[in-house]
């Protein structure tokens, strides 16, 4: 398994992706509106914000992962955020957990000065939850943001 950045060469390859995984995906609002072309447009956006590509051994694309940096309101402290979602076929094999120790040991420093890492997840969404943990997270506080309750997770690198 490896890190890419997302090109837009990938982008056909991605779509075929998110539309084999909706259902899968449908806590991720945006993922059950994507097009081709929205697609295109969030794979060739310019922005701090840094998409990989997860691939494994025989290049095939498995899904993604992302940091983009925030600034916290309340302390002014600057971190990243943590996003990511595996394509329905390859989930549950350990594929994300991989592709988070790889991006924290291999990508972080490369790309961004910031060291504090932080993860917000759907308090129903377990399993997610468990990836950020057993790399390290800490969670660190919960919300609800009038539909959801969510989970804030916390990492130092």
């Amino acid at each position: 398994m490896h890190l890419r950045l997302l090109q837009l060469k990938d982008v056909a390859e991605l779509y075929a992706l998110i539309v084999v995984s909706r259902p899968d995906l449908k806590n991720l609002i945006w993922s059950q509106s994507a097009t081709f072309e929205t697609t295109a447009t969030y794979v060739g956006q310019v922005s701090s914000m840094r998409r990989f590509g997860i691939f494994l051994d025989d290049n095939s694309l498995a899904g993604c992962i992302s940091l983009e940096p925030d600034t916290d309101p309340v302390s002014g402290e600057n971190f990243l955020w943590l996003g990511y979602w595996m394509g329905t076929p390859y989930r549950g094999k350990g594929h994300m957990k991989a592709a988070v120790n790889r991006l924290l040991n291999d990508s972080v420093h490369k790309y961004f000065p910031q060291r504090v890492i932080r993860a917000r997840i759907r308090d129903v969404n377990k399993a997610s939850q468990a990836v950020v943990q057993r790399a390290g997270f800490m969670e660190i506080g919960q919300d609800f943001d009038g539909d959801f309750y969510w989970t804030t997770f916390q990492i130092e690198r």
